[in-house]
Order: structure tokens, then sequence, then C-alpha cells
């Protein structure tokens, strides 16, 4: 949630049976006890044209090829992107070009939009803004849409959920407030 990233071949990791508890990640990469990790992917090959989607809690979101991402040297881990101070990483997911992003904020509000309006930067990067959020507002979840997915479940903190069809979504522009949702 810091922003970091480690790029780790698999076959460097030791085999465990299920019940075994499994070594931590610094025994592989040098990394802060302390590190929370968000997602892990399984990349075969860096040479594709998909994208790491990466949001964060202030609404910021960018876009980078998966490719950007390769290291030479995995006993470190590398910034994926630059914070301002009080955001954090709440989410990264793997897409494609023809996807879509639905971004959840914590006061109920629903955007859906392209991914082709989220410009390409490179790993480093900021990004732009995801969603306009209002000051007691901040984004919540993200969701990678693609031609297979027809419906959206959403839970509430109070435990209310709803199940909403994608066609009843409306498609809006990136950087709105979006809609109210739950």
């Amino acid at each position: 949630e810091d922003g970091q990233y480690i790029c780790l071949p698999v076959y460097q990791l030791a085999d465990s049976k299920w019940k075994d508890i499994g070594q931590h990640i610094s025994n592989y990469v040098k990394v802060a006890n302390s590190v929370k990790y968000l997602s892990c992917f399984i990349v075969k090959d860096f040479n594709t044209y998909s994208f790491f989607i990466t949001l964060t809690k202030n609404g910021m979101i960018k876009k980078t090829l998966v490719q950007d991402y390769q290291l030479q040297r995995t006993s470190k881990s590398s910034y994926a992107i630059n914070l301002q101070d009080d955001d954090k990483v709440i989410d990264c997911k793997l897409a494609y070009e023809n996807d879509e992003v639905i971004i959840v904020t914590e006061n109920g509000y629903n955007l859906r939009y392209p991914i082709s309006q989220i410009p390409l930067v490179k790993v480093k990067a900021k990004g732009v803004k995801a969603v306009k959020l209002t000051e007691q507002d901040k984004a919540a979840s993200l969701t990678i849409a693609n031609n297979s997915l027809t419906e959206v479940v959403y839970f509430t903190d109070k435990g209310n959920s709803k199940r909403i069809k994608l066609a009843d979504i409306a498609l809006t522009n990136r950087a709105s407030k979006g809609l109210l949702i739950c």
C-alpha cells in the first residue's frame, strides 16, 4: 500500500506443504516486515500488451504496461507509483485494452469508464485523477470489467448487498463524481 512492488521468480520460493506457515517474503527480498501486500500476479512473459491499473485512496489512477515492471535485480523492492504524503495504494489489477474500470467510493458512488481514458504512463509516475471526490470521500475499490462480466455485486460496510447488471451501470468519463449506487 506504500506504492512499492517486488519482482520475484517463482522458482526461488521454497516448496511447502499446505499446513506449513511458509517463509516471509523478507527471506527473498529486502523489505520491511510491516509492509502490506495488495496484489500478486504470475507473469510468464513480460512482453505482453496487458496493463497494471493502480488506484489510490485519494482517487489517483495509472495505467502502466506490464513489461515496464520487469526488474533485472530482484533482491529489493522498487516504487510503482509516486504517492502524495497522505495517500496509499488500495488496489492494483491486470487489464487489457478493451476492458473498463469500475471504481466505488466509500460514500457509495460508482464510476465506470473505458481503460482507454486512462493515459499510459511509466512505472514511477503519479497517475491522473480517476474520480472526483469530496473531502469526506475516498476511493474504496477497483474492478476490471471485460466481455465476460455481466453483473456486479456490491457489499456495504453495514452488511447490505446489491447485484446489478453491468449494462445498467452507465458509462461515464474519467474524473467525474459518478452515480450513487449504495
